[in-house]
């Protein structure tokens, strides 16, 4: 699927996750926890916990554009 370990970022209530996806397997660095794609840990110390959802919507540049005319957009100098 990918070339190289993907890594991502995540809370639980406790603490601070970065997950791994590699071997066919998303695993945390911090507990080495297997998670499903759904947030829930399916093996280790974590096992049965789940991850906080947060709510993320992907919009196409036009259409936010069209919506939020005032948004500013940031270029590196």
């Amino acid at each position: 699927m990918w070339a190289q370990p993907m890594r991502l970022c995540a809370c639980t209530k406790a603490e601070l996750l970065t997950f791994v996806y590699a071997d066919g397997q998303i695993r945390d660095e911090q507990t080495s926890s297997t998670w499903d794609v759904r947030g829930t840990a399916t093996s280790g110390p974590l096992a049965g916990a789940r991850l906080e959802p947060i709510v993320a919507i992907n919009h196409l540049w036009f259409s936010w554009a069209a919506f939020k005319p005032e948004t500013r957009i940031y270029q590196p100098s």
